[in-house]
């Protein structure tokens, strides 16, 4: 049936249920239109967006939505075609179907007073509670609370209205509050529960985990109208994992519907009143609706019949002990499940035991001993979490051995801030890597595996380029890490924390950024500094390498250098490349791996957990000959040829004729020179790549270091004098030579004055 829309005068919208059954609560907060209809219409198909989309007419205003639930999904025209978000890649053609839409709306004969004439508002929501296999168990009538139930997934839906004259474009994010009338509202965490948050941001399909958003097409919205009667329907975004949701634009009088999938958590009490909000940032007038949610009574225990009572024995049972690891892999071999150690991976092409399919899957045993837990959420192992990954991740349940890596890997040395390894085998204070709390602001940092990866996320995705940065892997995939905003060159970008690294770096930013408390400069020795790799790596900056952008190098001679030979060479990227962080760090055991490979960064034999050697701390003895061993890091891109042209003559791969020069033609120094980077004047032997290139990440340090080191200013191409360099007459600079015009040099450098050298 159609009922006649009715706009309340004044605004609507703070309802929050209190207890199962009682009334519900009015606060203004919106302006919105109300009508509830207590029988849901047949259930309207979620599609992904059609791929020719085109202008929608406007509605009908004797139609009402009647989709048939049974229906195979069928893409429908959008009203406006850049307005919809564009569908998650993984998202599939058979969506998981909608909540059921409640009846159609009839617009009032003439607009209430009370209402703004133009503006952005949220004008009604629906609670809908999905069952285990994802589907749509009870619809919620429209404005109306539902008492929620632990553990159980809900669709909440909201619609979205634009009254006013200029398109406006939002990013919809889900709240969540405590109470009857909520005192303060959290984000809902996305991707897995944070400790002692009644809700997180869950998966719309059962027992299958999967993070993605879908288009909710104009045609499929529950309502066909809304309050505005001059605002026709656009497509809007069903979003499962995430929170926020991807940014939404709503043209000039028009109208479309949020929806989020949440769940609730242990951390939700029974009896308790919540409201869920959704907010619209970055819309010119902000909306937000609260959406009642709470939890009704703990469902009663029913026993099983025939109960008999025990014998009472002392609290403390003299001899019990767990059986010992063996004993239970022995006996989980036995049974029906594959034990751990069963898991065998095909070679290259990766499936994996972690994410579970199915509510019945025995898999979860793998893992997790409900009754012979070892350690943490009940493990089978006991702490730290790589006791148990290695119960697989030994060679024998899984291609990688990982155990093996860290039985040979050099002991790390952090006083010297010399590191061999990730430290996943040492004890922490680890809970989980979605408490922002365990890496904000402090230095007390750790690297377990959980750290780095989500069990329950992980799959085969290998990383690919994007042009700001290579998307993060399915090895890492649902693992935090930090976002940044960058600012000017050498400044500290804006950090935000992430439940889920998008990019590659930014899980890599958790740790080594300014997000947390890093060593900073080290004023004896500043080659073991601890710098903020975000500042480092600022596209602002005047060189850097091409992590977050392409780098600014993009010469003739750079693109040679790219494309050169090297006895180490393994890629071949392009001056408009972006690279990843596992490019340069990753196992040092890798033999030929492909650019985009899961290239594991858990121990190398080279400091800095460096995928190949490169000598950066310890300058070469007098008469040291030149060894390509030395620079076999920067090999792995770059040309070898400039290196070892001792001839001064222009080359075709750089810029800098005397290449070869300082690190092939300049051993037999002065004796007795210390051989320490560090240490001023210091050097007798040829140069390595790190004296002149000193900060590899970026040119901001030492420039921007208090004080700068040198005196020096912040370079192009990477070039930052290392401490061991000396000024010439109180200077230390270089011009770098541009296609017309030579450059300079003005330093000491292993005894040599350089006073405005030409190159």
């Amino acid at each position: 049936m159609t009922t006649a829309l009715t706009r309340r005068a004044g605004p609507l919208f703070g309802v929050v249920l209190l207890l199962a059954g009682m009334a519900v609560a009015v606060s203004p907060l919106v302006p919105a239109a109300s009508a509830v209809d207590p029988t849901p219409a047949p259930s309207v198909v979620e599609t992904p967006p059609a791929e020719t989309p085109s202008p929608s007419a406007a509605p009908d205003p004797t139609v009402t939505p009647t989709a048939d639930p049974t229906a195979e999904p069928t893409p429908a025209p959008s009203a406006d075609p850049t307005s919809g978000p564009t569908a998650d890649p993984s998202s599939s053609p058979d969506a998981t179907p909608s909540a059921s839409p409640d009846p159609g709306m009839e617009p009032s004969a003439s607009p209430d007073p009370g209402t703004p004439a133009g503006g952005l508002t949220i004008d009604h929501f629906w609670i809908d509670r999905e069952d285990i296999a994802g589907a749509v168990a009870e619809a919620g009538a429209m404005d109306s609370p539902m008492d929620l139930a632990r553990f159980v997934v809900y669709r909440v839906r909201f619609q979205v209205v634009n009254r006013g004259t200029t398109p406006l474009t939002v990013t919809p994010a889900l709240q969540a509050g405590t109470g009857s009338v909520p005192g303060s509202w959290t984000a809902v965490p996305e991707v897995d529960p944070a400790p002692g948050e009644p809700f997180y941001a869950a998966s719309d399909k059962g027992g299958t985990w999967d993070v993605r958003h879908m288009t909710i097409n104009a045609a499929s919205l529950r309502l066909d109208r809304s309050a505005d009667t001059t605002a026709v329907p656009v497509d809007g975004i069903a979003s499962a994992g995430e929170n926020p949701a991807p940014s939404v634009t709503l043209p000039a009088h028009s109208y479309t519907e949020i929806q989020f999938a949440v769940r609730a958590t242990q951390d939700a009490g029974w009896g308790h009143a919540y409201a869920l909000r959704l907010t619209l940032a970055g819309s010119a007038v902000e909306a937000r609706v609260d959406a009642p949610a709470g939890l009704g009574a703990a469902p009663a225990v029913i026993l099983t019949p025939g109960q008999k009572p025990g014998t009472v024995v002392d609290d403390a049972v003299s001899g019990f002990t767990l059986k010992p690891p063996a004993i239970i892999n022995a006996r989980l071999a036995s049974a029906t499940m594959t034990p751990r150690g069963g898991f065998a991976l095909a070679s290259g092409s990766h499936p994996t035991p972690h994410v579970v399919s199915s509510l019945t899957s025995d898999t979860c045993a793998a893992c997790h001993g409900t009754h012979t837990a070892q350690g943490p959420l009940i493990s089978t192992e006991a702490s730290p979490v790589a006791t148990m990954c290695f119960t697989c991740h030994d060679g024998t349940g899984a291609d990688a051995n990982i155990r093996a890596q860290y039985s040979g890997a050099t002991a790390n040395n952090p006083a010297a801030d010399e590191w061999y390894a990730h430290p996943a085998t040492a004890s922490s204070n680890h809970t989980t890597d979605q408490d922002t709390e365990e890496f904000n602001g402090i230095t007390n940092r750790h690297a377990q595996c959980a750290d780095c990866h989500q069990p329950h996320l992980s799959d085969d995705t290998l990383a690919s380029e994007t042009a700001g940065g290579w998307t993060a892997s399915g090895a890492i995939k649902g693992a935090s890490g930090v976002a940044i905003v960058n600012g000017a060159a050498g400044s500290s970008p804006a950090y935000t924390w992430q439940k889920s690294s998008t990019l590659e770096y930014q899980l890599c930013f958790k740790c080594h950024s300014g997000y947390t408390t890093l060593g900073g400069e080290n004023a004896t020795n500043p080659s073991r500094a601890q710098l903020d790799k975000a500042i480092e790596l600022n596209p602002a900056n005047l060189s850097y390498h091409p992590i977050e952008a392409a780098g600014k190098t993009n010469t003739v001679k750079m693109a040679a250098s790219l494309s050169g030979s090297s006895p180490y060479k393994q890629w071949t990227f392009a001056t408009t490349s972006t690279i990843r962080c596992a490019n340069c760090h990753a196992t040092s055991t890798a033999t030929t791996p492909a650019v985009d490979a899961r290239l594991d960064n858990h121990t190398s034999a080279n400091r800095g957990i460096l995928l190949r050697s490169y000598r950066d701390r310890t300058l070469l003895g007098r008469l040291e000959p030149y060894d390509a061993t030395n620079f076999a890091l920067c090999f792995l891109c770059h040309a070898e040829a400039p290196m070892v042209d001792t001839s001064g003559n222009a080359s075709a791969e750089s810029n800098f004729r005397t290449h070869g020069l300082h690190t092939s033609g300049i051993a037999g120094g002065p004796a007795g020179a210390s051989a320490g980077i560090d240490v001023d004047g210091a050097g007798s032997g040829n140069a390595t790549c790190a004296e002149c290139h000193f900060r590899t990440h970026g040119s901001a340090f030492p420039a921007n270091s208090t004080p700068a080191q040198g005196g020096q200013v912040e370079a192009g191409g990477l070039v930052n004098f290392a401490p061991d360099v000396q000024p010439f007459n109180g200077v230390i600079q270089i011009v770098r030579r541009t296609p017309t015009s030579l450059g300079t040099c003005t330093l000491t450098c292993h005894g040599k004055p350089h006073d405005h050298f030409l190159y």
